[in-house]
């Protein structure tokens, strides 16, 4: 048999073979409830000067699987922010901070969950002002 007929024959063989690994691979969204009061700190940067700031939540489950909704609190400034968030694989989280009571621009969240320690850490950035997060359930 020729190289030519060998390659056609394995080809999809070989394809059918990378999907089945890739989807058998994939993680998995491990479900969480992050319904309740939330309190914690953040500590933000911009350009040089840093603060740290009094944060505290109130989340609900969202409409879709893995999601939550809620508000968040900035007690210094005084603002609150509608929370969308979406609970990805491995314990990690995204969310959206809009419709801030003070007009602030909207901001986004990553973190990690720590169940054991009913804890989501992480980092946070809006269009000048970055910095990292924690927020502990009550």
């Amino acid at each position: 048999m020729d190289a030519g007929k060998l390659l056609r024959r394995t080809t999809p063989a070989l394809a059918i073979a990378v999907m089945a690994a890739t989807a058998v691979a994939r993680p998995t969204v491990t479900p969480y409830d992050f319904t309740g009061q939330w309190a914690g700190g953040a500590h933000a940067m911009q350009g040089r000067k840093t603060k740290d700031y009094t944060l505290t939540a109130d989340f609900a489950p969202g409409t879709k699987p893995n999601t939550f909704t809620g508000s968040l609190t900035v007690m210094e400034i005084p603002t609150t922010c509608v929370v969308l968030g979406k609970l990805k694989p491995n314990l990690k989280v995204k969310a959206r901070l809009k419709q801030c009571t003070n007009g602030a621009r909207p901001a986004r969240l990553h973190g990690t969950v720590d169940p054991t320690m009913q804890a989501i850490t992480g980092k946070f950035i809006s269009h000048t002002v970055h910095g990292t997060f924690t927020l502990t359930r009550n």
